[in-house]
This record gives C-alpha cells, sequence and structure tokens, in this order.
C-alpha cells in the first residue's frame, strides 16, 4: 500500500488521469475540431477567440462566427502570441532563410 506521504509528494499515482495511456503533456496537440479544412501550424486566443496560423494564412476564429482571414497565405507565422491587456499580437515569421519578428 502507499503512504499518504508519498502520493501528497506526488511520486504515486492516485488516478487513471494521471498513469499510462490517459496522461498528456501539456505542449500535445489535442483535437477539439475534426473538421477544420486546413493544416494548423500554432495558434494563440484572444479573448473568446483563436488566432491560427493555417497553411491558408491567419484565421480568427470565433465559436458560431464565419472565420475571419488576418493575414493571407503570403506571410507563414512560424509562432505568435497574443497580449490581451495591449492589444498586441507577436509574431515570429520565416522569410527565406532570413527570421524577421513583426
Amino acid at each position: 500500500a502507499l503512504k499518504l506521504k508519498t502520493i501528497v509528494r506526488g511520486d504515486a499515482p492516485t488516478s487513471l488521469a494521471t498513469t499510462g495511456l490517459y496522461r498528456r503533456e501539456p505542449w500535445e496537440s489535442q483535437c477539439f475540431c475534426n473538421n477544420f479544412s486546413h493544416e494548423a501550424i500554432n495558434g494563440d486566443s484572444w479573448g473568446p477567440s483563436l488566432f491560427l496560423s493555417t497553411d491558408a494564412g491567419v484565421l480568427l476564429i470565433d465559436d458560431g462566427q464565419p472565420e475571419i482571414a488576418v493575414f493571407d497565405k503570403t506571410l507563414q507565422i512560424k509562432q505568435m502570441h497574443v497580449l490581451e491587456m495591449l492589444d498586441l499580437l507577436l509574431t515570429r515569421v520565416d522569410k527565406g532563410e532570413a527570421t524577421c519578428h513583426l
């Protein structure tokens, strides 16, 4: 039997959610929309909406609303981060061999 100190210390699994096949790392992708027509590269939330960089460009997605194209596919964003308090979108873009930041 496991001692309470071992469980509290975090050295012992306490449920199926923390062991085996059911355990997921925070960076693992999770499918929440299986009929999305584009390949997602990355994204970040903006309030209730989602900025999503795809093979078709950058889209703003809001539940129940049509997708809004923010940038076309000529701008391939590799990383993005939304600073909601400043209304600012930080991006990392690869342009050929050079990398630039917007």
